[in-house]
């Protein structure tokens, strides 16, 4: 069973940071999921009739702000930022301006809202004294020298570096598929990924630009982010929608 937390008790914090994880093994895990579902519970909601649902789910993502600024998870708050602006972008070169600016708006009332709230602040101490960026850079430089040695076909799955204690290929999915199946691995993934967006551009609808949005945020954020099974099957359920509603020439609900 998946713990409630992850705590992390760093030498050098005055007391444990408790961050939200289950029902996953890690918090990382949780903040993509956060960042992936919560703008698709935003849409859900604009599309509810039953106004007991509207408030019972409004009332579940303002409970949920909680949680998701205890993580103090800089990677969840970069997905929620790009998504938004994914998607404002995309409404905007759609011809919908209004509802571009307004979704902007909202992005920048939340970002507010983390900055009064403690949320950055409570990100630059536990960066003080985890050194996670650092660490990363050299997983990352470690990784990718790793797959120069075998770069078509990779080394089928993330290994142990016990001069980093930390298995290459890990720390974003992007790298695991470099790592695990070379350069072509990762150039298929992202050949499918535009694939699905190229295809679906001409269908306009407003859950057509979301799950637009949330594809191409996965994107970005794999080279920082692993995928796990549960963030996989929310892309892949996206990715479906999007070529189901370009084979029907309609939009996202047909």
């Amino acid at each position: 069973m998946p713990r409630l937390a992850e705590v992390q008790d760093p030498w050098g914090a005055e007391e444990p940071f408790v961050r939200p994880a289950a029902p996953f093994p890690y918090t990382n895990s949780w903040g993509m999921a956060y960042a992936l579902l919560t703008p698709l519970m935003m849409l859900v909601w604009t599309r509810l009739r039953s106004r007991t649902g509207r408030v019972l789910l409004a009332l579940g993502m303002v409970v949920s702000v909680y949680p998701a600024a205890q993580t103090s998870n800089r990677g969840m708050l970069i997905a929620l930022a790009l998504f938004a602006l994914l998607v404002a972008g995309r409404f905007v070169l759609a011809g919908s301006l209004r509802v571009g600016l307004a979704v902007l708006g909202l992005l920048g009332a939340a970002g507010v809202g983390a900055m009064v709230g403690g949320v950055f602040e409570a990100i630059a101490e536990r960066q003080e004294v985890s050194h996670t960026t650092s660490g990363r850079s050299s997983i990352y430089q470690a990784t990718f020298e790793k797959v120069l040695e075998s770069p078509v076909v990779g080394w089928a799955m993330p290994d142990m570096d016990p001069s980093i204690g930390i298995a290459l290929g890990t720390q974003g999915y992007a790298w695991t598929l470099l790592y695990s199946y070379g350069f072509i691995g990762l150039v298929l993934f992202y050949v499918f990924l535009g694939r699905v967006l190229q295809g679906s551009w001409r269908v306009h609808d407003p859950a057509a630009y979301v799950l637009q949005g949330m594809v191409a945020t996965v994107g970005c954020t794999i080279w920082f982010y692993g995928l796990g099974v549960t963030q996989c099957l929310i892309m892949m359920l996206g990715a479906a929608v999007l070529s189901r509603a370009a084979a029907e020439g309609g939009g996202t609900d047909g």
